[in-house]
């Protein structure tokens, strides 16, 4: 089974809320299971909000995975 891209409507919902701030920092945590996926939202959102001044990346632990399943991707916006 193929893996749809989903990260649309995240890249659209951070677009809107980040607006509102002159610079923002993005962190977003990710599995193994789908890289290719992660870099493209990373991508997108990189492109699409210009006020961004860090991306923090980390990897999620196998510990919250097995509560979550394999496809989780974790994304937080701070406003400066």
């Amino acid at each position: 089974m193929a893996v749809q891209a989903p990260h649309r409507t995240e890249v659209k919902l951070i677009a809107a809320i980040v607006e509102k701030h002159p610079k923002v920092r993005f962190a977003a945590s990710r599995t193994s299971a789908h890289a290719d996926l992660y870099d493209r939202m990373e991508q997108a959102l990189c492109e699409r909000v210009a006020n961004a001044v860090e991306v923090v990346r980390s990897d999620i632990s196998p510990a919250l995975l097995v509560h979550t399943g394999p496809n989780l991707v974790g994304v937080a916006v701070q406003g400066l």
